[in-house]
C-alpha cells in the first residue's frame, strides 16, 4: 500500500471523528465533507461524493403547515433542516478500503466502493 493511502484513511477518519466528537452542526459538516473530498481528489473514488455518504446533507423538514400561501409568497410554515445520522459504518468501510488498496489512484478500492455502496 502506498503510504499516502494510510494518510489518506486517517485524515477521513479524523474528519468523521471529529465531527461525531464536536457539536453536530451544518457548518462543522460542511468543513467535513470538504476535507473528505479533498482527500479523495485526483482518485478513482472522487465521482462518488463519498462525502455525502458519509456525512448526509441536511433533510428539509416542515412543521406541517404549507410552505406557501398559493399567492406567490411564503406560507406560515417554518423549514428546518434534520441532520441525518453520520454513517459511521460507511467510514469504517472507507478507511479499510483505502488503507489496503494497492495504488495511489485507489482503482482497486473503487471497486470495492462500487460493490457496496453504489447501486448504478
Amino acid at each position: 500500500m502506498p503510504i499516502l493511502n494510510k494518510d489518506k484513511a486517517e485524515a477521513i477518519r479524523t474528519a468523521v471523528d471529529t465531527l461525531k466528537n464536536g457539536p453536530d452542526t451544518e457548518e462543522r459538516r460542511k468543513i467535513a465533507r470538504a476535507a473528505i473530498e479533498c482527500q479523495l481528489e485526483d482518485t478513482k473514488l472522487e465521482q462518488y461524493r463519498i462525502s455525502e455518504v458519509l456525512i448526509p446533507l441536511p433533510v428539509p423538514e416542515t412543521n406541517g403547515n404549507s410552505p406557501t400561501n398559493w399567492d406567490g409568497g411564503n406560507g406560515g410554515g417554518s423549514v428546518a433542516s434534520a441532520l441525518p445520522p453520520i454513517d459511521t459504518d460507511a467510514a469504517e468501510f472507507v478507511d479499510g478500503i483505502i488503507r489496503t488498496s494497492s495504488d495511489s489512484l485507489l482503482a482497486d478500492a473503487e471497486d470495492h466502493w462500487v460493490l457496496t455502496y453504489d447501486p448504478r
